[in-house]
């Protein structure tokens, strides 16, 4: 073994002695005190980096980093591969070559770790790898230091990607396969093994691909996975499905294995080899014809067959097994079908049917043929069809001359004349035997025949034309006569007569008088009561006349009523429902009873006639029914209720509708409350104010007779008008400090809140509305607030929380306050380990003791002080370690002795360090403290890299092989085994000398073949190949490799003909000589030999080591020619050299000659004819084979005994016998035939074969079958139609019904005898046509599927009987009718689905309304219909108002019908085809109406008459009008309702009488200041001022009256209250809407709500703005409010506060209005001026103007003094402002600074009012996040104004109300009017525009007002 080391080793090697000696110099400075340059280490060094092995060249892949103490520049390098480049001062590193992690270093490790106890564990593992060293140069730049080297070695990881197609092993084999034809499915075929040298791709899988020659292949050959991984794939190829020779004898296709990305393919060829497994097969044409009169020997058809199997296919011979007659004779060789004797067709038939065989004729060198499978493929059987055509000779016949018949007089048209029994045969055949058929004479008007041709036997019959009457004496008795006449010449004919007799039958109906009875009955009608009689007649006489009526009635409810049978008498039936004594009849259950009364005159099953009519029976009405409520009543309202909404019946029912009830209170404790309508049954409250509480009384009602009573429950509710409050002890603890170590679920704070209200309007629930932030919990119940989360200062030092108290009241109360929460801080913060990955790296000969790293915390970046912070770090789980592999070690315990760590997080080394066990280590690190917060710890990551030094270059062995020549490319010859001695890993292999020859894995170190090796061209290779380890530096050696190639065989032996060719005679002897063959092979010392290859005939012949080719023993006997079908034999024979093989062919012809004897193919012959043979008749066909060839056969026949009197011949070549000459006797003859051949040519003598021919003479068919059913020609069979049953049991498939049976009669014997039956289609004999079937042996007749009468009323099928006679079968034919009886099959249709009609209300009862019609296909009686009125769910007590004629389908009325109460009736009439209809029929649903045509649906519309009067929705309205209203405005619209709908009114004024403030009358005004429209009824002014009607609390009462222009002129009345109010009196509401708009009874409702006042409109106009635009989209809405119970106009301030209160209910997501503000109409409520009733005005200029100067001198005064106030007060203001606000609050928090509606103590800091605000004022809610330009709340807050205007007294400042919320109000008392801003009012806050921009410029009227804007 060499070791070399590469100059650059040497040099570095140098270079480190030289460093050695100046590290000494530099350690002998440093101890002298001089300063040395550190060396730099690698923060980045990429150990464990991972590379795809597809990584293009050039691309960067890593960044190395480092830093020097020194900040000295940095360079970069890497050693160990030349794969990899660095950029030496950037550190990037890029690809420089392709790598392959298949050819890349396969890293073996052998790890041994040694126990206790010896036990010794040894860990292999592997992995791609490339080892590298990367170090790091530090440049010192002045030059006086050297400069430091680090060189690390680390280890990278190439990742392997799928980037190689898989392998497919033994190719080869996959090309050419050979398989028998018998191969069992499952066989193997092949074995499959792919192999992929790649390892991250899928699992490989094999897929088959057909090609265009053989697409099926893959069904046939399938692939069974073993075994499937990335790397190697294991199977077999099976056998999928049975191979057939004859489809296909070769199969391609192709095999694709393939890893998700990459595919390989392999083609496969497989060769079928045919087995003979075929039977023979028939081809061409399988029927003949022939004439019956036609000579013996006529060729009739040519019949072939031939081997089923195609490979080798055998010689077929044909025979006869089946000969009718002995009429034919077959060739077995040409397939010539022939004659043997003179066809008769009447005697052998028309269609013969002759079984033909096919057989093969096995080789004689085949295997013998033993089992009967093998006997079986050997055969093959066919029927044949012969045809023979017929001549004929016959005339018609009756089979009787008179007939006799009787029928009903009734019959229906088209019923055949029954038992007639006519038949009518020809004996013809052929045109012969058509003939005619009529009746002769004017009786063929009445009567018809059928049918009217008909050919050789027929059953005619005879059908009546029209309906008889027995009545009549010309109508009892016909004499028919029937003529049978030839269509051909000559017209033969014959004639019969029939005698038709008419029998009486019954058929007249009972008859009744009348269409429709009708019977009225009072309900308390005793049982037994008579009621009625009906009779009916009957014109029939005896039992079926009126003596044998017999009545009956029907229907639903017919058991109420009884009928005597006899004489139709009708009473009243026991009823067992109800007790004995009491009455059956109940008008109220039900009114009526429609019933079908019916007469028949005979009381039987079936046979009887009858009539049915409807009878109604009418249940009049008696006062017998008590009164009854449904239920008992309750209603719930609130406390302040005057009038039930809705109105408020406490109705009872009575089934009587004659009765009248009256109804009274029976408790008296109700009667001051509550008072009810005698006559309505209206409940009404009596008393002006209900308190709230639980009322219950008891309301009687009373028919007269009978009493009911029902208890009434009145709960009176209280209403929601208080807020809940905070109690002053919970605002006192709004604010506080909890420490940060509070636990959870402490109770922080209690909140407490009191509501004043009842029930769940005073039941207090609370909530956090904001600031938790899910630290804090409030019980929803008690109020309690509790921690929820720990708290932690250092993230949330305090929380603000909006704490809201609500109630269950609807709508519900809300108050809110804030609370204040401080976090006390207890806890010290713990420091994070930053960063949270942190590396390091040790050399494995690191000391004891020394510091490997320290961990690195953000104490810094927290600003903590490390030494206050008492840390404590700490190595915990998981810690993990890889070895060199990069594998994770488990189990290993040792490595946690190696580090240890301390509280100042130094990383310090306690024990020996081994690198081979352990090259990284991840550390997880804690930190904690046990001033921290309890648990609170963090964690971060060390990883430890320990590293080495490379010493030794690796060990390899020159090496010596020998191998073969000409070995293919790839193939491995050795693989190098070297190690590196300190245990490092094989970098790579190289080959220096060699390459064009061999080529070395790069990983593995595997030699293999790259070139061609020859060894005739050099038998000696030399090859170098350099071995490198992994190491740093990297070190290499060197092996030389001797090749020696061994020679081998590779030259074919070859023939020097391709083909020879020889012949030989079939009786060639063992030993003759055939051929000789001559090879030779150019290798050197190659001996030849020969062998003839396996085949058919290869065992026939021998071949010697000379070429010489001869008959062997075993081709004595398989040389037979006639058993061969081919005459030639091919050899194939090979010449071998021991290793190669070479091929030619023989092909040799085998001569034959006479070696076998004539056979007969029957040893006896048998044929039957009938006399007499004519001279030269071809009788019978006797075959032979000869066995040989026909050239060299020369057979012929003779007959040589038995022949004794001359009448036979025979052919001497054909062997066809004949007659010789006419013989008419009948008799039998056996004949003696003999076959001779003879060979002249060969010399051999005669050989020969005998048979006998059996030959009978007999009589004909003479006889045809006659038919016993149908006895007649024509006759017909009775089938009933199918019914739904039937139809389900024929959809089944497998259902048939026997509806008759033919039956016929033959006279002749043997098969002429036997008869079967068919039925003729055209010309063609059937079993089955598409509703029938017939059995041929039995004749019975089947039905196959449904019959419908209505698609098809009769069937005629001609039947036919047919003998099995030969030669000639004979037959006879009848017309069968089949009548289709009809069942009720067919529901009833309605012509029209929908009926309108129409009706005027109050009509009387039985009022004719319109009819309805449906129609029925079925016929007779079962296409009655009879109509029913059906009901759903919808209509069922409208039925009750109509009612409709069961047979006729007319529609009347049953009530008197009011058009107000129903005015579109919708009623569904159901159409039966039965007078009864059941229980579930009386009913139906929307499904059944839409899908069934058998309901129809009758919208039936009332017309309107003038039957009511107009009415006014309300008894009395409400409105007002402004004083200064021009005449003409309108006060309101009236619209009265009428429930008519043509009856035009009028209005009219009735009356004004004017109602003063005092509420005394002033009287009827007149005239009158009001008008109204007759027309439209709008109430105006009239021209009349109303001025001077103004003042207080004034009012109109208008009364106006509405009346009919037509008559009978019905009227209402209604009275109005008018207000005429001042300015003064009204508030404008601005809204955000346009005029038309606007929604006034929307508004008005709402405003009603929310302030509990009538709130009346005066007058709606576009919006004025204050610079007097005016805004069409918006509108101004002047209201008065009018209290309900005073009638008094409300103050507008306090509407305005009610309007306040009631804000959130105003904006509420139910109302849509859109309110922008609300202010009085004028700024005082003062007035000026004087006002008259006589609508007089003084008014003095003077003194106005007087007045005006004073007011503007006053105006100005207080102005100075306003100045100055403010300017004297601006200390001292500020001073009381910082004691009455907290630092930096604009508002204070004690009561008596608070905004008002604002909750106490709100903290409000600079700048955030809007955040921090929380109010119980609806405005404040709805607009504290609005801007403060958009509404204002003017609120005027007199803090300061005891100041200015002296003090104020406690009870008229700032008032508490109840619930702990100051009032809004501010007291009038000492504060000058605010006349000039209309936004500023006394003693209200309201909405007002405002265009103030901040709150600085707020306090227009001092700091004593606060302005809030919304």
């Amino acid at each position: 073994m060499k070791e070399t080391k590469p100059w650059k080793w040497r040099q570095f090697a140098a270079s480190n002695t030289l460093r050695f000696l100046v590290t000494i110099f530099i350690h002998g400075i440093l101890i002298t005190g001089c300063h040395a340059n550190l060396p730099p280490y690698f923060t980045d060094d990429m150990n464990n980096h991972v590379i795809p092995e597809n990584t293009p060249v050039g691309t960067p892949v890593y960044t190395l980093k480092g830093v020097d103490p020194e900040a000295s520049t940095l360079r970069y390098g890497i050693m160990g591969t030349d794969k990899l480049a660095v950029d030496d001062r950037t550190g990037i590193i890029t690809v420089a070559k392709p790598i392959d992690r298949e050819v890349c270093e396969k890293i073996i490790t052998f790890l041994i770790i040694l126990y206790s106890s010896y036990t010794a564990i040894l860990i292999v593992s592997t992995m791609d790898r490339l080892k590298v060293t990367v170090t790091l140069e530090d440049v010192v730049g002045d030059g006086k230091g050297e400069n430091n080297i680090v060189s690390l070695p680390i280890s990278l990881t190439i990742s392997d990607i799928n980037d190689n197609p898989p392998i497919w092993q033994n190719q080869s084999s996959f090309e050419s396969l050979e398989i028998v034809e018998d191969t069992r499915v499952g066989n193997k075929i092949l074995s499959i093994d792919v192999r992929d040298p790649d390892l991250t791709g899928m699992s490989l899988s094999v897929n088959c691909t057909a090609s265009l020659q053989s697409p099926e292949a893959c069904d046939y050959f399938h692939i069974e996975v073993k075994e499937a991984t990335a790397g190697v794939l294991h199977g077999e190829m099976r056998l999928a499905k049975k191979l057939d020779y004859n489809k296909r004898s070769m199969y391609q296709f192709v095999l694709s294995a393939s890893d998700g990305e990459h595919n390989s393919n392999v083609g496969v060829l497989i060769r079928i080899k045919d087995v003979q497994n075929t039977p023979p097969l028939f081809t061409g044409a399988m029927a003949g014809r022939v004439m019956e009169d036609s000579p013996v020997g006529t060729l009739v058809m040519v019949i072939q067959a031939r081997d089923g199997d195609l490979g080798k296919p055998r010689e077929v011979r044909l025979s006869l097994l089946s000969n009718p007659g002995d009429a034919f004779q077959l060739d077995g060789k040409t397939g010539h079908l022939t004659t043997t004797r003179p066809i008769d067709r009447e005697v052998l038939g028309s269609v013969l049917m002759l079984q033909v065989k096919a057989q093969e004729i096995p080789i004689t060198d085949e295997q013998s043929i033993t089992s009967q499978a093998d006997i079986d493929r050997l055969e093959t059987y066919a029927n044949m069809t012969v045809l023979i055509d017929d001549v004929n000779d016959y005339a018609p016949k009756f089979n009787s001359k008179e007939y006799a018949t009787e029928i009903s007089e009734n019959i229906p048209i088209g019923t055949p004349l029954p038992e007639l029994d006519m038949t009518i045969t020809d004996e013809d055949t052929g045109t012969f035997a058509d003939f005619t058929l009529k009746i002769d004479g004017p009786l063929s008007e009445l009567f018809d025949i059928q049918p009217k041709f008909a050919t050789g036997h027929v059953r005619p019959v005879i059908r009546v034309k029209k309906a008889f009457d027995y009545e009549n004496p010309n109508e009892r008795k016909f004499l028919l006569l029937i003529v049978a006449q030839n269509t051909d010449e000559p017209e033969l004919f014959s004639t019969a007569t029939v005698a038709v007799s008419i029998v009486d039958e019954n058929d007249q109906k009972p008859l009744f008088d009348r269409d429709v009875y009708s019977i009225v009955v009072p309900e308390s009608a005793k049982p037994g009561t008579k009621i009625g009689q009906i009779t009916a007649d009957d014109p029939d006489s005896n039992e079926f006349g009126k003596e044998g009526l017999v009545y009956q009635v029907v229907g639903t409810g017919y058991k109420k009523f009884r009928v005597n049978n006899h004489t139709g008498e009708i009473f009243v039936a026991d009823c067992e429902e109800f007790k004995k004594g009491e009455n059956c009849l109940d008008h109220e259950t039900q009114k009526s009873y429609d019933l079908l009364y019916m007469a028949s005159d005979m009381l039987k099953a079936e046979g009887y006639l009858r009539s049915i009519v409807p009878l109604q029976i009418i249940v009049s009405d008696s006062n017998d029914n008590a009164p009854y409520f449904e239920n008992e009543y309750s209603r719930v309202i609130p406390e302040d209720t005057l009038v039930f909404e809705p109105r408020f019946f406490i109705m009872a029912r009575d089934e009587d509708k004659t009765a009248v009830l009256t109804y009274k209170i029976l408790n008296g404790s109700a009667l001051p409350n509550f008072k009810i309508d005698e006559n309505t049954a209206e409940l009404l409250v009596k008393s002006e104010r209900l308190p709230p509480g639980n009322y219950s009384f008891i309301v009687e009602a009373s028919d007269g007779l009978f009493e009911a009573r029902t208890k009434v429950r009145i709960a009176v509710t209280d209403i929601n008008n208080h807020h809940p409050t905070f109690t002053e002890q919970t605002l006192s603890r709004r604010i506080l400090t909890i420490p940060e170590d509070t636990e959870v679920g402490s109770v922080v704070l209690q909140m407490k809140a009191v509501d004043h209200d009842l029930n769940d309007n005073g039941v207090i629930r609370y909530v956090i509305d904001k600031g938790a932030y899910g630290y804090f919990e409030i019980a929803e119940e008690t109020g309690e607030l509790v921690l929820a989360k720990e708290l932690d200062n250092d993230v949330v030092p305090h929380f603000d929380l909006l704490i809201t108290a609500h109630d269950l009241g609807t709508p519900s109360m809300r108050t809110s306050t804030a609370v204040q929460i401080n976090v006390g801080d207890v806890y010290v913060r713990l420091p994070k380990i930053a960063p949270v990955m942190q590396r390091a790296q040790v050399s494995e000969s690191a000391e004891i003791g020394e510091v490997a790293t320290i961990i690195t915390t953000n104490a810094d970046d927290l600003n903590l002080s490390v030494e206050n912070l008492d840390l404590r770090f700490q190595f915990v789980e998981p810690v993990e370690a890889r070895n060199l592999d990069n594998k994770v070690i488990h189990n290993f315990t040792a490595m946690h002795n190696w580090f240890q760590i301390d509280n100042e997080g130094k990383v310090i080394v306690s024990d020996a360090l081994i690198r081979e066990l352990v090259t990284t280590i991840n550390f997880t690190v804690m930190v904690s403290s046990d001033k921290a917060r309890p648990g609170v710890s963090h964690f971060g990551t060390l990883l430890l890299t320990i590293f080495e030094v490379n010493d030794f270059p690796p060990k390899v062995e020159d090496l010596e092989i020998e191998t073969f020549e000409e070995l293919p490319p790839g193939m491995g010859i050795l693989t190098l085994e070297a190690e590196d001695p300190e245990g490092g890993q094989i970098s790579g292999y190289y080959i220096e000398q060699g390459k064009e020859y061999f080529s070395v894995d790069n990983k593995t170190g595997e030699i293999k073949v790259a070139g061609r090796l020859d060894f005739e061209d050099k038998p000696i290779y030399n090859l170098t190949v350099v071995v490198a380890d992994s190491g740093v530096p990297q070190l290499s050696s060197t092996a030389t490799i001797m090749v020696s190639l061994l020679n081998i065989n590779d030259n074919n032996p070859k023939f020097n003909e391709t083909e020879y060719e020889a012949s030989i005679p079939e009786n060639a002897q063992e030993g003759t000589y055939v051929t000789t063959v001559f090879a030779t092979d150019p290798d050197i010392d190659d001996v030849i030999t020969y062998e003839i290859e396996p085949s058919d005939y290869s065992s026939a012949f021998s071949i010697n080591r000379l070429g010489e080719i001869k008959v062997s023993k075993e081709g004595v006997g398989m040389l037979d020619r006639e058993g061969m079908a081919n005459p030639h034999v091919t050899l194939r024979v090979k010449a071998n050299d021991t290793e190669r093989s070479g091929y030619t062919s023989v092909r040799i012809t085998i001569l034959d000659v006479n070696d076998n004897w004539p056979r007969f193919e029957q040893k006896s012959y048998q044929i039957t004819v009938h006399a007499p043979l004519t001279a030269m008749q071809e009788i019978i066909k006797v075959t032979a084979n000869g066995g040989d060839l026909e050239e060299t056969d020369d057979m012929n026949y003779k007959i040589i005994s038995g022949n004794d009197e001359g009448i036979f011949e025979i052919d001497r070549s054909t062997g066809i016998i004949r007659a010789s000459q006419a013989f008419e006797k009948s008799g039998e003859f056996r004949l003696v035939v003999e076959i001779t051949d003879k060979d002249e040519i060969n010399a051999v003598p005669d050989h020969y074969d005998q048979a006998g021919v059996l030959i009978q003479i007999l009589p004909g068919n003479f006889r045809k079958p006659e038919f016993l059913f149908p006895n007649k020609v024509n006759s017909t069979l009775v089938a009933l139609e199918s019914d739904l049953a039937e139809i389900d049991k024929f959809s089944n498939g497998d259902y048939s019904k026997v509806i008759g049976q033919l039956s016929a009669f033959d006279p002749d014997e043997g098969e002429a005898g036997k008869i079967q039956f068919y039925i003729k289609n055209g010309e063609n004999f059937v079993t089955e046509t598409d509703y029938f079937r017939i059995e041929t042996e039995s004749g019975k007749i089947h039905q196959i599927r449904p019959l419908d009468r209505e698609e098809m009323n009769k069937y005629d099928l001609v039947v036919v009987a047919k003998d099995g006679g030969v030669p000639v079968s004979t037959q006879s034919q009848h017309v069968l009718t089949i009548m289709i009886e009809d069942i009720d099959d067919h529901k009833p249709v309605f012509q029209k689905k929908h009926y309108n009609f129409s009706v005027k209300e109050n009509s009387l009862e039985n009022t004719f309304i319109g009819q309805v019609k449906a129609l029925d296909q079925d016929e007779g009686k079962n296409a009655q219909i009879f109509y029913f009125l059906v009901s759903d769910e919808t209509n069922r007590l409208l039925n009750d108002d109509f009612r409709v004629d069961i047979k006729t389908g007319m529609i009347h009325t049953n009530a008197v019908l009011d058009r107000e109460r129903i005015e579109n009736y919708l009623l569904y009439i159901r159409a039966s085809p039965s007078p009864i209809i059941s229980k579930s029929l009386e009913t139906m649903s929307p499904e059944d109406y839409k899908d069934n045509p058998s309901v129809a649906t009758i919208n039936v519309t009332v017309l309107d008459e003038n039957d009511n009067g107009p009415r006014f929705p309300e008894k009395q309205y409400y409105a007002a009008i402004n004083s200064d209203a021009e005449p003409g405005r309108e006060i309101l619209t009236f619209d009265s309702v009428d429930f008519d709908s043509t009856s035009p009114v009028q209005y009219s004024l009735l009356g004004a009488n004017l109602i003063l403030d005092d509420f005394k009358s002033g009287g009827s005004v007149v005239p009158s200041p009001f008008r109204v429209d007759p027309n439209s009824g709008r109430l105006t002014i009239s021209a009349t001022a109303m001025r001077q009607y103004a003042g207080g609390n004034n009012r109109f009462q208008v009364k106006v009256g509405v009346r009919e222009t037509i008559p009978p002129y019905h009227s209402d009345s209604t009275l109005v209250h008018v207000w005429v109010v001042e300015d003064t009196q009204e508030t404008v509401l601005t809204l955000k809407q346009p005029p038309k708009e606007m929604v006034t009874e929307q508004l008005v409702d709402t405003l009603r709500n929310i302030t509990g006042n009538m709130v009346l409109v005066t007058k709606i106009t576009p919006h004025v703005t204050e610079d007097n635009t005016v805004n069409k989209e918006w509108s101004d809405v002047y209201v008065t409010a009018v209290e309900k119970k005073s009638l008094q106009t409300v103050a507008v301030s306090q509407f305005l506060q009610a309007l306040d209160l009631g804000y959130d209910r105003l904006r509420g997501d139910e109302t849509q209005i859109l309110l922008h503000s609300a202010v009085p109409a004028v700024p005082t409520a003062e007035t000026s001026g004087e006002y008259y009733f006589n609508g007089r005005e003084t008014f003095d200029t003077a003194f106005a103007g007087l007045v005006a100067l004073i007011a503007l001198l006053c105006m100005g005064l207080a102005a100075i003094l306003a100045v100055c106030c403010c300017l004297n007060k601006m200390t001292a203001d500020s001073e009381k402002s910082s004691n009455l606000h907290g630092p930096g609050m604009k508002y204070p928090l004690n009561p008596n600074g608070s905004i008002p509606g604002t909750p106490l103590g709100i903290r409000h800091q600079q700048g955030d009012m809007i955040e921090d605000l929380a109010t119980d004022n609806p405005l404040w809610i709805d607009h504290k996040m609005k801007t403060y330009e958009e509404q204002e709340l003017t609120m005027q807050v007199a803090s300061e104004l005891d100041n200015s205007n002296g003090s104020i007294d406690d009870g008229d400042g700032l008032e508490e109300l109840e619930d702990g919320l100051l009032t809004m109000s501010v007291v009038e008392k000492n504060m000058p009017a605010r006349q000039q801003s209309p936004q500023f009012s006394h003693a209200y806050a309201t909405l007002h525009p405002h265009p103030t921009d901040s709150y600085d410029n707020l306090n227009i009227l001092g700091e004593d007002t606060v302005a809030v804007h919304l």
